[in-house]
């Protein structure tokens, strides 16, 4: 092979890819979702999320090398420029960035960051190390050489992705959730710029309405565009069809970054066939190709990049002749770019993160044990690289994947995920057709559910059983079979709410104390008792507004409440407080008129704790 020429900014885009929900099969599935170059070598590491473990492939003769195994979860890594150093994130409370000797497996050192960081970037000297904190929403600055955390910049919500751009002068990051009232009318997840060398906020762009789980960054070669790839969902219409992206489409944004502003939302499906739940992308060396992996699919996208933005700008200039939409109408046009992209199939499934090495495309495949290679110039010559042994997989492994895959919708819009990331919430009111149309409601998670039965807010299903099987034939608009649905059922109930970073040591600070006698204090008990904080009773709380006036919504449960805003069935509130205060009309879901501003705060706390 020619020597290595390790494509520079797929080196430095180093986005957080990894779903993780707190339940690791140590040990067991392999679970690839990043790969990282080894500078001058012909050599990458991939992380092993699941098993969990780091391994240094041979591009050359294909073969592992080394396997280091770890007592953590980790979620990204980077490596130093000489090699020598691989910075991996742990993802818990408190984050750890942890230093590890590449050629032994030893950990020199680790550094206290933020809250589960997801992603991590290294800049080129090496001297500047930065992690996103999915769960403190923010951004942590490292100085390696000095072993310290020097910074903490704010993000807006969940941020899970970053990007350095060419210059090194601006990070980005993506934000995967909008932090926003479901009832405002236009809701976007945001993507944070921040200028790198003062590690100061530039901006917080907003995307195309109803843009959502923001996964996948990366600039440009001239560092003039940013590319960002995410769900883009229909939440402001009835989701009585699935056709032509009537729920969710999957998208690709442009933020011009010579003004640092929103540009525009192109859509990655066809008119009869979605590119459902996009992760990573990335420019290949030449600047001629933009790869995205669409791991709902379980496709490599691939996009001619001078071509699109040629066309583009003769649209944005009216000279584009016979067009059939307009500049700002692209983020409802499923064919505009149809001509200048290609679909790869995979022979893994579930792609996470997508890189170029030595003019070849890999793509670690989480479900499969595996790397896809591609050669973009003959795809017919794609293989398929081993890991490990990737054991058979149990009903719950199977029900992840089912819930991850886009075959089980029609024409492959979407998968479960694209409403539910991680199996929570994706923020949004959306208007199912389970009780009637022209009432949304807000996304509930998943987790728990199948506990705390009824499901839906207003406990229209009798137990999460009903409520998936009906969720694969009214939102996935298919049919399969029982065995499928179990195997949901099986991952569903597999998964446990993560630690509240509210803790301290994994304990309640005490104001939370404080707060949980406030809690029975004002009578929140007597609705929200047990082990998951739900009596499983219907109750009139005074929040029902219009056609909901007087209707009974199903007690919610309260454990892992600190991640699922916004709240109330129409996710009205942004905030706890504003529950316990704003939307309490007449102390009908807890008596909190009487309380002190000092309560309030000491009760908001407790929950948060949860």
């Amino acid at each position: 092979m020619k020597k290595n020429r390790f494509h520079i900014f797929t080196v430095l885009l180093l986005s957080g890819l990894l779903s993780l929900t707190g339940n690791v099969h140590a040990g067991n599935y392999l679970s690839p979702s990043r790969t990282v170059a080894v500078p001058g070598e012909e050599k990458i590491w991939v992380v092993l999320s699941t098993a969990p473990a780091l391994l240094l492939l041979d591009l050359a003769t294909e073969q592992p090398e080394r396997r280091i195994d770890l007592d953590f979860q980790p979620s990204d890594m980077t490596v130093s420029p000489d090699g020598k150093t691989l910075y991996v994130t742990e993802y818990g409370t408190p984050g750890k960035l942890h230093a590890i000797q590449a050629d032994n497996g030893k950990i020199k050192h680790s550094i206290t960051v933020g809250d589960y960081p997801s992603a991590v970037c290294i800049n080129r000297k090496g001297d500047k190390i930065w992690t996103a904190n999915r769960f403190s929403n923010d951004i942590s600055v490292v100085n390696p050489n000095k072993k310290t955390e020097t910074a903490r910049i704010p993000a807006v919500r969940e941020p899970v992705a970053l990007a350095l751009s060419p210059s090194e002068e601006t990070l980005a990051v993506a934000n995967l959730l909008p932090f926003q009232s479901s009832l405002d009318r236009y809701i976007s997840a945001r993507i944070t710029l921040i200028d790198a060398r003062n590690d100061q906020v530039v901006e917080n762009i907003a995307l195309a309405n109803g843009s959502q789980s923001i996964e996948g960054l990366c600039f440009s070669p001239d560092g003039n565009y940013l590319y960002a790839t995410h769900v883009l969902s229909r939440f402001m219409f009835p989701t009585t069809q699935i056709e032509r992206g009537w729920i969710n489409t999957n998208a690709l944004s442009i933020i011009d970054m010579q003004d640092k502003r929103y540009y525009n939302t192109l859509l990655l499906d066809q008119v009869d066939k979605g590119a459902a739940n996009p992760r990573s992308a990335t420019v290949s060396a030449d600047g001629k190709r933009l790869y995205i992996a669409l791991s709902g699919t379980h496709e490599l996208m691939s996009i001619d990049l001078p071509g699109m933005h040629e066309k583009l700008e003769l649209l944005k200039t009216g000279k584009l002749p016979d067009a059939l939409t307009s500049f700002e109408e692209l983020p409802d046009n499923l064919s505009f770019i149809h001509t200048e992209q290609k679909r790869i199939p995979l022979r893994g499934k579930g792609p996470r993160h997508v890189a170029e090495y030595n003019g070849q495309i890999y793509l670690s495949d989480y479900f499969s044990g595996g790397l896809d290679v591609i050669d973009p110039d003959k795809a017919e010559n794609s293989r398929f690289i081993g890991l490990g042994e990737e054991p058979e997989p149990d009903a719950a492994r199977k029900g992840e994947l089912y819930f991850n895959d886009a075959a089980f919708c029609l024409q492959h819009w979407q998968s479960c995920i694209s409403c539910h990331p991680d199996v929570r919430t994706d923020a949004l009111n959306w208007d199912l057709m389970n009780d009637g149309l022209g009432n949304p409601k807000n996304t509930k998670s998943l987790v728990l559910a199948h506990v705390t039965p009824p499901c839906m807010i207003t406990g229209i299903r009798k137990n999460a059983e009903i409520a998936v099987r009906a969720g694969i034939k009214w939102i996935q608009f298919a049919e399969r079979s029982e065995e499928e649905a179990a195997c949901i059922d099986a991952y569903l109930k597999s998964q446990t709410p993560l630690p509240s970073p509210h803790l301290q040591q994994g304990k309640p600070t005490a104001a939370a104390e404080k707060g949980k006698q406030v809690f029975e204090k004002a009578g929140c008990a007597e609705c929200h008792n047990g082990p998951h904080f739900t009596d499983q009773n219907k109750y009139d709380v005074g929040t029902g507004e219009g056609e909901y006036a007087g209707t009974a919504f199903d007690t919610p449960g309260l454990r892992e409440i600190w991640r699922t805003y916004p709240y109330l069935y129409d996710g009205r509130a942004k905030t706890l407080r504003e529950v316990l205060t704003t939307f309490n009309p007449e102390d009908r879901h807890g008596k909190t008129s009487n309380l002190t501003e000092e309560e309030i705060d000491e009760l908001t706390e407790y929950l948060l704790s949860l």
